[in-house]
């Protein structure tokens, strides 16, 4: 009996930061269905927003200033890791993953000379707008039911939004062989104006013969560019063909 009531009492806890850690379940999901990235950053990132926000707000600054800054402090890295620095989108986001687990404790350390892994905000020194003090109380200040309310009306609303949408974009290679470099110039100019993307993944040159296999992603799965391709005069071919987006060639 005494097991039972103990199961009940943490029920109200367990639920409060499983609504909570459902945020982290629903960047997965944009990332990985609505992006079409295979990102895992959130699973750190989320981490070190918190301890952003826990910093600034115990040293003094705004609830919403530190909200604001934990935003930015979490949506950074992984972009310049995937462009600038050309790695894939998936290493990327696991970088920056493993790597915000030390840098989240170096955070929580720095500006409180703690160094700890928690660092309590009390709803009695902060403007907090809910606290897990109040989690068995059946009233407003139970964080359970904001948590449920804003909860369920963010994921409605991305549902909403991006259920019809089309969420991947099939990659597709174009295999054109030209007999020369004007007709490689003219082809490369109508696949840059014909598709969403178009990008070079090898290229071979022989005595009167340039190949090329390009990346292309369709424009509104139109096919028509490669009839157009083929009419082109030094065009000897021009191949579509469906891959999974991992080029071997």
């Amino acid at each position: 009996m005494a097991f039972l009531t103990s199961l009940l009492n943490s029920m109200p806890g367990a639920a409060a930061q499983g609504l909570a850690w459902g945020v982290m379940a629903i960047g997965v999901y944009i990332t990985y269905k609505i992006l079409d990235m295979a990102d895992l950053t959130v699973d750190g990132s989320l981490g070190t927003g918190a301890a952003v926000c826990v910093l600034l707000t115990i040293n003094g600054a705004p609830i919403g200033l530190a909200m604001a800054c934990s935003v930015l402090a979490g949506m950074l890295v992984t972009g310049l890791l995937h462009t600038a620095c050309g790695i894939p989108a998936i290493l990327s986001g696991i970088l920056t993953q493993l790597a915000l687990y030390s840098v989240n404790l170096r955070l929580m350390g720095w500006g409180t000379e703690t160094g700890k892994a928690n660092l309590p905000v009390s709803v009695d020194k902060y403007g907090l707008l809910v606290s897990a003090r109040y989690v068995r109380e059946l009233a407003l200040n139970n964080p359970l039911i904001p948590l449920a309310v804003f909860g369920s009306l963010i994921t409605g609303l991305i549902l909403l939004v991006f259920v019809n949408r089309k969420s991947h974009v099939n990659p597709y290679i174009v295999v054109l062989q030209c007999g020369d470099g004007e007709a490689e110039a003219q082809a490369r100019a109508l696949l840059e104006a014909s598709t969403r993307r178009c990008a070079v993944k090898s290229k071979t040159v022989r005595e009167g013969l340039v190949e090329l296999n390009l990346d292309v992603r369709l424009r509104d799965g139109d096919t028509g560019f490669v009839n157009a391709l083929a009419g082109l005069e030094g065009v000897r071919s021009a191949v579509l063909v469906s891959y999974n987006g991992d080029y071997l060639g």
